[in-house]
């Protein structure tokens, strides 16, 4: 493997460019109709659900794996449980690893049990941009389009507090004790209430470099809570920022690399950032240390990107039909799954 490091005038950026990444096992999955859009991590680290949109109706659907041995556990097609084609928007785990909730951009939220594979119940309204769990998993909550956010009861699916006063909602983060709600929005994140449903922060980002060019310059596309609940980062295609929660401040700033980032979040002990963007590159921060980014380049990689806690491994999404496993620490890709033939087949379940 060829492997330069250099530095890049101006960025404090440390950027590692890996010419030969793959250096490991591969399977390809060539019955079951499958998609790498959208994966989630099961609280254990070993299951991976998976979805997307990349798979013709009706043979789309989610899969689970075994990520110890990159087999397929089962595959449910959304034929099963949805008369139309669902236009996949989010995906998550419960907390206790029990069930994988899929956010459809035309159909509402749908609860599917992580061990069988199986519909459990389908919460209907339009236009999902992202869920997150409670910690405790008592509560999902739900963006939309519209700019409303809904907390709904994991147990009935019913609506228990209604968030007004964002307009875009891209994406979601819930402090460890479910008391707070981050939320991306244009120029701006808050933080609400999710007891009373009102605005508590708003923490106002970098303005963008040009507003002619890109009316989306500026947006923060993601949101990321540390594991106290106390730091809330932010990330917009310019800047990552990191906030105290309290008092609004803003701590810490790096460039993001000028790309939507597809990612964003904190390690298990809170001292680094990382995200992912549409340059194939995982970026990583150990932003209380150390003003310095570095650069992880993944060729295959397509902006999301779900990191293990400890930041040694991310799961790639690369090229909508396959996923790899980054070694982080060196940028080498150890195993990747690949869906190979896209055939409408019967589920395994």
């Amino acid at each position: 493997m060829k492997s330069f490091t250099f530095f890049l005038v101006g960025m404090l950026c440390i950027a590692e460019w890996n010419f030969a990444q793959f250096n490991g096992q591969k399977k390809s999955i060539p019955k079951y109709p499958c998609s790498m859009d959208y994966m989630a991590i099961s609280p254990d680290g070993k299951i991976l659900a998976s979805t997307g949109r990349h798979v013709p109706w009706p043979s789309a659907g989610i899969q689970a794996w075994d990520l110890s041995t990159l087999s397929l556990v089962w595959n449910s097609h959304f034929s099963k449980f949805s008369p139309r084609p669902m236009a996949v928007n989010a995906l998550a785990f419960s907390p206790n690893g029990k069930i994988v909730a899929i956010g459809d951009w035309a159909g509402g939220v749908t609860l599917i049990n992580a061990i069988t594979g199986q519909q459990k119940k389908t919460i209907s309204f339009q236009g999902v941009q992202d869920l997150t769990f409670s910690r405790s998993g008592d509560f999902i909550a739900v963006s939309t389009q519209t700019g409303i956010t809904h907390i709904l009861s994991t147990a009935d699916g019913s609506i228990k507090v209604t968030l007004e006063g964002t307009t875009l909602g891209w994406s979601l983060a819930v402090s460890p004790d479910g008391k707070l709600l981050a939320i991306a929005d244009s120029g701006a994140a808050h933080i609400f209430d999710t007891h009373s449903g009102k605005k508590i922060h708003s923490y106002l980002t970098s303005p963008p470099r040009s507003t002619k060019s890109d009316s989306l310059k500026g947006v923060v596309y993601r949101v990321a809570l540390n594991e106290e609940g106390r730091v809330l980062a932010t990330a917009t295609s310019d800047y990552v920022q990191v906030w105290d929660v309290q008092t609004e401040k803003e701590l810490f700033r790096t460039k993001a690399g000028n790309s939507t980032p597809g990612s964003l979040a904190f390690s298990a002990d809170g001292t680094q950032l990382g995200w992912a963007n549409y340059n194939h590159e995982i970026r990583l921060w150990p932003f209380s240390k150390s003003k310095n980014v570095r650069i992880v380049k993944v060729w295959s990689l397509l902006g999301r990107v779900v990191f293990r806690p400890d930041f040694k491994l991310a799961y790639v999404s690369a090229h909508e039909t396959s996923m790899s496993v980054v070694e982080l620490p060196t940028g080498r890709e150890l195993s990747a799954i690949t869906c190979t033939d896209f055939v409408s087949d019967e589920p395994i379940n």
